[in-house]
């Protein structure tokens, strides 16, 4: 009989679902109608289960804060688009401006209700994948149609995640494509800290970021900032970077940190359609975050002024895929 099983649930009018290894004690919260966000991911210890990615506090925050917590997925484009504004094709479109600041943020489809299209276990895990489509709808904030289609497989502390696009259009489409995992910090007893917890990124070079967190197009070698080709503590900095020239192994890229006291880490891994990874570690919240993106943050402007951003342009029905795995390791 296999471990594995999938489970419903409900939290504030939404329908969870939640995937189990129930061998070894994992689980995977998801909620199909806010953006298919992962809300939990807990893994069985023996001190307990460890939360590893940071949950919603409340029914508010899940509501309310959906950039805040677990796993949001950011298309048609991750991180910011200076001002909302960008031209392509020789047509100038204007994205919604986040609240917080000056630029528009972290895509379209976050609080969409996504469709579930399959769940199901099989011999490598128990598995929930579900789509949105935009630009089917008139005055849809984003005006190209397109269809993408995320699955969830959960297996033992690993859970997999695999992101597919198509234009379904009739002309071309820019897009990229990012997940934002938020983790808290400690990872588990032992007397750890934000201060004290571990980063390591292969990446030899990141994008020089202006005061609003935008990029101005400039690509430094990474040790002239926060250098994190070897092991080192984040200390009391504020770390919100965006790495490139990503050192790829057997065609992955690995972002980590890891608790020196607790001995637990996460390690967050993309394929080679992902071209960039953010390090964020703000210093108001015990929270890290790592972040795989296909493109540069600004990347449609970016390339609007001939900078090689990552930028992915679909023509119609073509399709796009991509890979992330988030390990937990005890």
């Amino acid at each position: 009989m296999s471990s594995y099983a999938i489970d419903a649930g409900e939290r504030a009018g939404h329908t969870l679902v939640i995937l189990r290894d129930n061998a070894a004690g994992s689980s995977a919260t998801l909620v199909p109608s806010l953006g298919f966000a992962c809300i939990g991911l807990r893994v069985s210890t023996a001190d307990g289960d460890w939360p590893v990615l940071a949950e919603p506090p409340d029914d508010a925050a899940l509501l309310t804060r959906t950039s805040r917590y677990g796993v949001p997925i950011m298309y048609p484009y991750p991180n910011r688009i200076r001002d909302g504004v960008f031209s392509f094709g020789g047509r100038e479109y204007h994205m919604p401006i986040a609240g917080r600041g000056p630029h528009a943020i972290h895509g379209v489809t976050r609080e969409r209700i996504w469709t579930v299209d399959a769940s199901d276990v099989d011999d490598d895990g128990a598995f929930c994948r579900a789509s949105v489509k935009t630009g089917d709808m008139p005055n849809d904030i984003w005006p190209f149609p397109s269809r993408i289609t995320v699955e969830y497989r959960l297996k033992g502390a690993s859970l997999r995640m695999r992101a597919e696009a198509v234009n379904l259009g009739t002309t071309p489409m820019p897009m990229g494509f990012g997940i934002h995992p938020w983790f808290d910090v400690p990872f588990g007893p032992g007397g750890g800290s934000r201060q004290t917890m571990e980063v390591r990124a292969a990446a030899d070079s990141f994008w020089q970021l202006d005061d609003t967190l935008c990029t101005t197009g400039t690509v430094l070698p990474a040790a002239e900032g926060f250098d994190t080709r070897a092991w080192r503590a984040i200390g009391d900095t504020f770390i919100d970077d965006v790495y490139t020239g990503l050192a790829l192994d057997d065609g992955w890229f690995t972002a980590e940190f890891r608790d020196p006291f607790s001995g637990r880490s996460i390690a967050v891994r993309s394929d080679s359609q992902f071209r960039e990874h953010v390090i964020f570690a703000p210093l108001h919240a015990p929270v890290v975050c790592l972040e795989p993106y296909t493109c540069a943050t600004d990347a449609f402007n970016l390339a609007a002024r001939g900078i090689d951003s990552g930028m992915v342009v679909l023509e119609p029905g073509q399709r796009w895929a991509g890979d992330m795995v988030i390990d937990a390791h005890i």
